[in-house]
């Protein structure tokens, strides 16, 4: 779960990838993000959720 701006989920991303790497799975399929709620609240308040399925 990420909490945050949107346009600095980049580096939750690059976490994400090493994580996968150093585990030694693998990505499959597409990655997603399901956003708990908008921009009706505080940037430093949004939540989402990021998705990359591995085998």
């Amino acid at each position: 779960m990420y909490r945050g701006a949107y346009s600095k989920m980049v580096s939750v991303y690059d976490e994400i990838a090493k994580f996968i790497a150093d585990h030694r799975l693998e990505p499959v399929g597409t990655a997603y993000e399901h956003y708990y709620n908008g921009p009706e609240f505080p940037v430093s308040d949004m939540l989402t959720m990021i998705v990359m399925p591995v085998k």
